[in-house]
């Protein structure tokens, strides 16, 4: 058995009047051809109509989009899972291993003494592709917007950050995601992020597990739990998101990593 997998990303700035279009990008069933899975996600979201030709089977797509910048992005959870997967369970793993207590680790929502020699250290850096981070993106249904950037933009540099906070009067753990960029000019002139040059930070929504916590941030367990149905394949449809938005903001100094 041959499994093939596709991402299309297609971007376009109208002018002037509305334009309608009409994409070919679905794959087509036939007998000895089978579709796995699909999505299809419109920014900002426009309703979509989907016709299969009855002659040849060719599938369609058909929306009118007014003037303004819109991305049509085609994208196959499917290759996300196998592409991402590993990755997944390895951030989780660190996550409900970090010393969040002194000498007991969570693991399964139950306290046990920890066994993992990595226990004790405060951070770590994964060093990726930008495919990786695209692929992260797909495994989460997540999204961001960092400035002077596209959506879901990977420049050189960037990072998909996992903080890991511990709040002692409640005694609750929480993941916050955010991704961080360079801003052109701070790449073009190859600017120091130092003091008051900071670069472009975007707090993330995690479908499936954010609320209205400050910055997206998400119960520890209910995150390894996203990242296990990720990986397994058994995440459940997008949850609706506030559009991501570009912020910059200074990295607090207390926060645990």
């Amino acid at each position: 058995m041959v499994r093939l997998s596709f991402f299309v990303q297609l971007k376009y700035e109208i002018v002037g009047a509305p334009a309608d279009f009409i994409f070919n990008i679905h794959a087509t069933r036939t007998q000895c051809q089978a579709l796995v899975d699909e999505s299809l996600l419109v920014k900002p979201d426009l309703p979509v109509s989907l016709f299969t030709d009855p002659a040849h089977g060719n599938r369609y797509a058909r929306l009118r989009a007014w003037p303004g910048g819109h991305d049509f992005i085609l994208r196959t959870p499917y290759y996300a899972q196998q592409a991402a997967g590993p990755l997944a369970k390895h951030i989780s793993d660190t996550l409900l291993y970090a010393p969040v207590h002194a000498s007991t680790v969570i693991m399964s929502g139950s306290s046990t003494k920890n066994k993992n020699p990595e226990y004790g250290r405060r951070f770590f850096f994964l060093s990726a592709h930008d495919a990786n981070l695209t692929w992260m993106g797909g495994l989460l249904r997540i999204d961001w917007l960092v400035s002077d950037e596209t959506f879901n933009a990977t420049p050189p540099g960037s990072a998909l950050v996992f903080e890991l906070h511990h709040n002692k009067l409640t005694n609750a753990d929480t993941v916050r995601a955010l991704f961080i960029a360079q801003k052109l000019n701070q790449i073009r002139n190859l600017t120091s992020l130092t003091g008051a040059e900071q670069p472009s930070i975007s707090p993330v929504y995690i479908p499936n597990c954010s609320g209205g916590a400050p910055e997206y941030a998400c119960n520890l367990n209910d995150f390894a739990q996203v990242l296990t149905d990720a990986t397994a394949g058994s995440l459940s449809p997008k949850a609706s998101s506030p559009a991501p938005a570009a912020k910059a903001r200074a990295r607090p100094t207390s926060a645990r990593p």
